[in-house]
């Protein structure tokens, strides 16, 4: 909670881009970190399941969304930006996707496989789409 409260990333969701996105993705890392320390106080609530994909895909996936713009052109030595759209286009599906597939394990659904391969797919997506920007859209420094 402190961390939503006091960290730099509400400072970042008021200024420009890629900053904002940044900020964004920080502070829903940290909404799913609150959820995977609820899930060990109402343990009867959440399922195993729960627990390692709210901290794995929610927090550790988050962080790298808000940090790989940042960590990748370091260490390639390349300069290159990704239209924020295409950030917060796949953001929001691994939200909306993760959101779906917390609810579905909760419930037992058998909606919960696809969201597997969903979440999977849209992962495989950013790092390509990092990779593509990076390796045919960057000057080298």
């Amino acid at each position: 909670m402190w961390f939503i409260l006091y960290d730099i990333a509400r400072i970042n969701i008021r200024s420009k881009e890629p900053h904002r996105f940044r900020g964004y993705a920080l502070i829903s890392a940290y909404y799913w970190l609150f959820i995977h320390g609820l899930s060990f106080i109402f343990s009867q609530w959440f399922s195993y399941d729960t627990r390692i994909h709210s901290f794995f895909l929610g927090f550790v996936m988050n962080m790298v969304f808000a940090h790989v713009s940042i960590i990748l052109p370091a260490v390639l030595k390349v300069q290159f930006t990704i239209p924020s759209k295409t950030y917060y286009l796949m953001w929001f599906m691994f939200q909306t996707i993760l959101l779906a597939r917390f609810f579905a394990s909760h419930k037992a659904i058998l909606f919960f496989p696809h969201t597997t391969l969903l979440n999977a797919l849209i992962i495989l997506i950013f790092f390509a789409t990092n990779a593509v920007f990076a390796f045919f859209g960057g000057k080298r420094f």
